[in-house]
């Protein structure tokens, strides 16, 4: 019995000693691949030492020795460690049985992972920093790029949470005229359903020009404060990532499909081959191929993404699912 303990005491020593080795890694993906291997050779050196012993214990007893059904259950653990897909799966459905943070606090988390900050520091933030524009007070020259315009903020009101008729998302890659027609087009949706001109937040104009990083760590809890999220969906929305990452955290605080607005940035002229791309990009959505100015940037994001859903290829099946 006592070489057995000792036995197993080096095993979770060196277990403890690997894991800790593991946590330096600073990819995500790679942390966790490494994890599981760790696990399952800790794992087969205890059946192995189990199996060992179990025999020596049965044949001095003459009876089954009860270590077959902890080795039994390593065993299990050693499968389960083998199975990515099986992995994803359950971590999945643990993420959505058990998630009970409120949206504004999960809005909040992914700000403070992108900004390495803490919630309550992004929350305290984001509250004295939120700001909308009513759409009738913007011209195309307004928005035809992204070139800064501090005039644009005297257009700007601040607002609370949840006054805000809409966040819309976009790409600054796809055509201004062909976002311009479909921008204008939400709106006289809105103002035909509601009487009134929609009040939201568009990047551009909402953003401090003088401190846009600290903004910048602010936007999901923006969009956490608009009512719903238009998406102006071009050719090139789905190969950014900070697009996606405003999808992910509108798919990360549980908002239903009603609260998404989709307008296609089709170019004049040229309408059914951007449609064809675009229905090819939605075809073959992969988080793994979007472009980020910062390499760093798109590194965090991933990490943040693959922590929150196990692994990219469910984060891709969702964005998928929205725009099917």
């Amino acid at each position: 019995f006592e070489c057995r303990a000792a036995a197993c005491a080096i095993c979770n020593v060196g277990l403890q000693c690997c894991l800790l080795a593991v946590m330096c890694r600073t990819s995500a993906s790679t942390m966790q691949r490494d994890m599981w291997l760790i696990v399952r050779l800790w794992a087969w050196s205890h059946i192995c030492i189990g199996v060992i012993f179990t025999y020596m214990g049965s044949a001095q007893c003459h009876h089954l020795c009860l270590l077959v059904s902890w080795n039994a259950g390593l065993l299990v653990l050693v499968i389960w460690g083998s199975c990515p897909q099986l992995r994803c799966r359950c971590q999945e459905f643990l993420i959505n049985s058990f998630e009970r943070r409120s949206e504004a606090r999960a809005a909040a988390g992914v700000a403070g992972l992108i900004g390495n900050c803490s919630v309550h520091d992004v929350m305290a933030q984001a509250g004295s920093r939120f700001r909308s524009v009513k759409l009738a007070s913007l011209s195309f020259a307004d928005i035809k790029d992204n070139a800064p315009d501090l005039a644009l903020a005297a257009k700007t009101e601040k607002a609370s949470p949840g006054t805000c008729d809409a966040f819309v998302s976009h790409s600054w890659h796809d055509d201004p005229c062909a976002k311009w027609n479909a921008l204008q087009e939400w709106r006289g949706e809105f103002v035909q359903e509601h009487a009134c001109e929609p009040g939201v937040w568009f990047d551009k104009c909402c953003i401090d020009q003088n401190n846009i990083e600290v903004d910048l760590r602010c936007l999901p809890v923006f969009l956490h404060g608009c009512r719903k999220m238009v998406v102006l969906c071009g050719v090139t929305y789905l190969k950014r990532l900070w697009c996606i990452m405003e999808i992910f955290t509108f798919i990360h605080m549980c908002r239903g499909l009603d609260c998404i607005e989709f307008k296609m940035v089709l170019r004049e002229g040229r309408e059914i081959e951007d449609s064809a791309a675009m229905a090819e990009a939605f075809a073959n959505f992969d988080a793994r191929e979007c472009e980020c100015f910062s390499v760093a940037d798109k590194d965090r994001m991933l990490s943040i993404i693959h922590n929150a859903f196990g692994d990219v290829v469910n984060f891709n099946r969702e964005v998928s699912a929205i725009f099917e």
